[in-house]
């Protein structure tokens, strides 16, 4: 499948990191885990990433917030509640040390390159269209997503058929 046609956006999400319980449970930097497969061979190095694979999984059970907000923007994010002290204190260290990679806003995303990521809307031109019902949504809160896109440059005009499904406007919990 050709994931080229997709463009991934910024949106308000969670982001859960956790790791099973398990009796060897470690918290590995990128750096030294590039530095370890560069040395082995490549019969070793492939297990290696499958042993990493099956120690990190998303989280089933209770999260946690841990809060990295500064005085000008909010910043949270979620890690399992089921880690022990040292691993819940070394995963807020690793985080702590690449929170500059995290695109917190639009505007941080500003360098994504559109060869690399974008989104198309896959229309049959001889599709008929099939109306639907108008939903009904706050006018403020579609200008306001509008000129935060507009402002970073993610909306750009296009030219599709006359027909489109109705875009549906979802509110976060906090209602901004």
């Amino acid at each position: 499948m050709d994931l080229s046609i997709f463009e991934y956006l910024s949106v308000s999400h969670v982001i859960v990191l956790s790791t099973p319980s398990s009796s060897i449970s470690q918290i590995f930097d990128i750096d030294d885990e590039i530095a370890q497969h560069d040395s082995d061979d490549d019969s070793s190095s492939v297990s290696n990433f499958n042993l990493i694979d099956q120690r990190v999984s998303p989280t089933i059970g209770d999260t946690e917030i841990v809060d990295f907000s500064t005085a000008d923007q909010p910043r949270e994010l979620r890690i399992g509640s089921d880690l022990s002290t040292d691993e819940n204190d070394s995963l807020i260290q690793l985080l702590r040390s690449y929170l500059d990679v995290f695109a917190w806003s639009y505007e941080d995303m500003l360098g994504l390159d559109p060869s690399i990521v974008q989104h198309r809307l896959l229309l049959l031109p001889h599709a008929r269209p099939v109306k639907q019902k108008l939903r009904q949504f706050h006018h403020r809160w579609s200008l306001q997503e509008i000129q935060k896109q507009l402002s970073v440059g993610f909306l750009s005009v296009v030219e599709y058929p006359k027909w489109l499904a109705n875009v549906v406007l979802v509110p976060k919990k906090t209602a901004k």
